[in-house]
């Protein structure tokens, strides 16, 4: 086209230059005639180059933070900034609406290189408040000081967590009609039956054979359910599915077993604060047998965890691949029991590896360890709260071993103007409009400070083979077994009233010699036994 223009201005015409360059007439004349005119015009933008970065590292900081902006509300804050920068070429139909178009949020994007509409996942309060600075540091310094003081050698460091296993699986992506607005691919049921799957890795890539909790009152048929099973798996049992303290007391066995730790050669067992990791008895087998256990802070397993990092995604994603496979392959029929097996046995296969395994530890700063693989980006959230987690001690943390804090209120602050004021002051600052940011006219969240009104602690990252630490989870397992025993001992038995004789005066013939009524044998007034300890699958 440029070779046609050029021609063009040296006196060819336009049809012999369109035909020797290779290109259309007419496109040639239209460039030509807007030439002639002045040429194109450059679309009309709001914003300069500088206030529309200004735009994206907001939005950028506020994505981070958790706290992200709806296009709506990127469309408003358009239009606040605009009038805050005094612009003069404001559309009326953006004054109409108070928000920019969405020819301009669409243009904006195609723009930018760093920002597109994206679905987040949703992000608890206490997972992004938990995730901070210090609870981090305090983690390290624990994993450093175990590593040291109990001489542990690279490839002896340990993580293990339970992840679910369910009999619906999760349909994978397939190829299908785009003209249909919703595909459908079978499972088994709406909802499925929860068996936990429990891993244990190591730094050096290595892992032992994973253990199933089926949800099962009794051991009977185990073997059918372990069928296809990795080799040397532990299969348990309890009605819920969920790990148990004295299921874990049998994990810890099945690990000491195939590590082999000894009080001369000590293993490094980082797991999370699962009440089921606290039972005294695990403490004691886990220090006797050269187990040094080391706990998470709370809440900051999907970013310090290997498994969560690195394992279980690959594995579900797997499973849920096998789980379409038997599907189709096996019309009309639904993933047993019996099932789950085999297909978790080949996704663990698929999952396991040592190169998957290695870049768990690695990501999350374990092993080689690195304190500052984390940066103030990965910190952002956090910056929401007051919280000030140093306050905490230890044996706070141990006082309530299933406490959390009490919910942060969270509100995005009001800009703030001066006021007139009679007296001079300097605490106010006028901005004109070139200091004028984003961050003006929509703040940062930030939480209200909270009201010290909870008698919950939140607990932190522990070594609990200490013997500070073992010792005082002891005492507040043994407090809790008291309080529950004098609770069941002071529980009032139902009172079973007797139906009354028929008095005399009152009886007829029929109703004579009726024998009174004993108490009832039914479930209706037998002493409730208490319901099985269910704990939280994480």
């Amino acid at each position: 086209m440029s070779d046609a223009m050029k021609m063009v201005e040296e006196g060819h015409t336009i049809r012999s230059a369109a035909k020797v360059a290779g290109v259309n007439y007419v496109t040639l004349s239209r460039r030509v005639k807007k030439k002639d005119q002045g040429g194109y015009k450059k679309p009309r933008c709001v914003f300069s180059e500088d206030e529309e970065e200004e735009l994206r590292k907001y939005l950028m900081t506020c994505s981070r933070m958790c706290h992200g902006l709806t296009p709506a509300e990127t469309r408003e804050l358009a239009f606040s900034y605009a009038e805050a920068k005094n612009k003069g070429n404001i559309p009326d139909s953006w004054k109409i609406r108070s928000a920019a178009g969405k020819d301009w949020l669409t243009g904006f994007l195609k723009r930018s290189e760093t920002l597109s509409i994206r679905k987040p996942e949703a992000t608890s309060l206490s997972r992004s408040t938990s995730f901070n600075r210090h609870n981090v540091n305090t983690f390290f310094t624990n994993l450093k000081e175990s590593i040291a003081k109990n001489d542990i050698q690279p490839g002896r460091i340990w993580n293990v967590d339970e992840t679910k296993i369910t009999t619906v699986h999760n349909p994978p992506k397939i190829v299908g009609d785009k003209k249909i607005k919703q595909l459908g691919q079978v499972t088994s049921a709406e909802r499925g039956v929860l068996v936990t799957g429990v891993c244990c890795v190591s730094s050096a890539g290595l892992s032992i054979p994973p253990a199933y909790v089926w949800p099962r009152k009794t051991d009977r048929n185990m073997a059918n359910y372990m069928r296809g099973t990795p080799t040397n798996s532990l299969g348990l049992f309890h009605e819920s599915g969920w790990m148990t303290n004295d299921n874990f007391v049998l994990w810890m066995e099945h690990f000491i077993h195939h590590v082999k730790p000894t009080t001369e050669e000590k293993v490094l067992l980082i797991c999370d604060n699962h009440k089921s990791h606290l039972d005294p008895r695990v403490l004691s087998l886990a220090k006797n047998n050269g187990v040094v256990m080391l706990t998470f802070p709370p809440h900051t397993t999907h970013r310090l965890q290997p498994l969560d990092v690195a394992v279980y995604g690959p594995f579900q994603r797997n499973y849920n691949v096998l789980g379409n496979e038997w599907q189709i392959s096996h019309p009309g029929q639904t993933i047993s029991l019996y099932d789950i097996g085999e297909l978790s046995g080949k996704a663990f296969l698929r999952s396991l590896t040592p190169e998957i395994i290695v870049s768990g530890f690695k990501k999350t700063g374990i092993f080689p360890t690195d304190e500052n693989i984390f940066t103030d980006v990965d910190f952002l959230p956090s910056s929401v709260t007051d919280r000030q987690a140093g306050s905490d001690t230890q044996g706070d943390n141990l006082e309530n071993l299933e406490g959390e804090t009490s919910p942060l209120p969270s509100q995005i602050n009001q800009p703030t103007t001066c006021e007139e004021d009679p007296q001079p002051s300097t605490s106010c600052v006028i901005r004109t409009e070139k200091t004028i940011t984003p961050a003006h006219i929509k703040p940062f969240p930030k939480a209200l400070p909270r009201k010290n009104n909870t008698q919950r602690r939140k607990m932190s990252s522990m070594v609990l083979t200490d013997t500070p630490v073992k010792q005082q989870i002891e005492d507040a397992a043994a407090k809790r077994a008291s309080s529950t025993k004098k609770q069941a001992v002071g529980k009032k038995k139902p009172v079973v009233r007797k139906r009354p004789l028929p008095t005399p005066e009152t009886s007829d013939s029929e109703d004579e010699g009726v024998a009174p009524i004993e108490p009832d044998t039914d479930d209706e007034y037998r002493e409730e036994e208490p319901e099985a300890d269910i704990d939280s699958l994480r």
